[in-house]
């Protein structure tokens, strides 16, 4: 008994006789499919698959659920590998897989930066964020004579929550820093500074920035940690939350001074700190990047 008749057998109330006529229909089903519709599928798949790798590209960009399990599946194979989705055959080294995921992840960064860069532009996220920076940061540290620092955004990327994507570009903007791209960098939530007040929700400053520190306190390996910070002694990382009280967001700043909001919380650095995020260029900002956030999520939820 084909599938057919199992299922006619199942349903089917009336008469034998009746019984035999859907035994003929699944027979002749069962033709167009074995003798037509299977053949056909075969050498679609087989035409398709000689044009590689336009084929492939078109499985990458196409499909999520495909995508997802082609990069998972041939990141774990050998260095002759063969895919076959859907008739189509794929042999690839690795080094071909990585030229392919490569530009595949530059895609997806470039349609991030692209929604990213609309949202800020319309909700005036830039104005709102150098006029909180201006106002707090900019005054604290011209208190103590310190001109030269930097700060930025970071959110939760919404093309993966284990990673966080830089908004805006670094404010001020330095003469070394003028004209580099540095908003669209992903980093990840597990270390850093920037990544633990993400995954506590609590400001975090460290006044006296080692590596050794962020080895051990950060997470960072050596060869990170050397080159981490642009030669900042301090850095001070203070999250967004919503109205969940969930942190989204962080605002980073770095100092090349040490102790550049003061050496411990008994020193004043905890009041600082807490006139910033208590401010009202403060609130206005977490709105916007609420906001933000929110939309930019959404946008890329309906790429996908």
């Amino acid at each position: 008994m084909n599938i057919f008749d199992m299922v006619f057998s199942m349903t089917d109330t009336t008469e034998p006789i009746v019984r035999t006529d859907h035994s003929e229909n699944a027979a002749h089903l069962n033709w167009w499919w074995n003798e037509v519709l299977s053949p056909l599928f075969t050498w679609m798949g087989e035409v398709i698959g000689s044009l590689f790798p336009w084929a492939l590209l078109l499985v990458l960009f196409a499909s999520k659920d495909v995508r997802i399990s082609l990069i998972s599946l041939m990141r774990r194979l050998g260095d002759a590998n063969e895919v076959q989705i859907g008739g189509m055959k794929f042999n690839l080294t690795n080094q071909e897989f990585e030229y392919y995921y490569d530009a595949y992840s530059k895609n997806r960064r470039e349609k991030l930066i692209g929604i990213f860069d609309d949202i800020t532009c319309q909700k005036k996220l830039v104005e709102s964020f150098e006029n909180f920076v201006t106002s707090n940061i900019s005054k604290s540290l011209a208190e103590r004579g310190i001109e030269e620092f930097r700060s930025t955004i970071h959110i939760i990327s919404p093309h993966d929550k284990e990673y966080l994507y830089q908004l805006t570009e670094y404010y001020p903007e330095s003469e070394a820093m003028r004209g580099v791209t540095n908003r669209g960098r992903m980093t990840s939530i597990r270390f850093g500074i920037t990544g633990r007040a993400i995954r506590d929700g609590k400001p975090h400053y460290d006044g006296h920035i080692r590596p050794a520190q962020l080895i051990s306190l950060w997470g960072m390996t050596r060869a990170e940690a050397e080159s981490a910070g642009k030669g900042e002694l301090s850095m001070l990382s203070m999250p967004i939350l919503n109205i969940h009280h969930e942190p989204v967001a962080c605002v980073f700043v770095g100092v090349k001074v040490k102790f550049a909001f003061g050496s411990d919380e008994n020193s004043g650095s905890g009041d600082t700190i807490q006139s910033f995020v208590s401010s009202n260029e403060w609130k206005a900002l977490s709105t916007v990047i609420i906001d933000v956030q929110k939309e930019g999520a959404q946008r890329w939820s309906s790429l996908r």
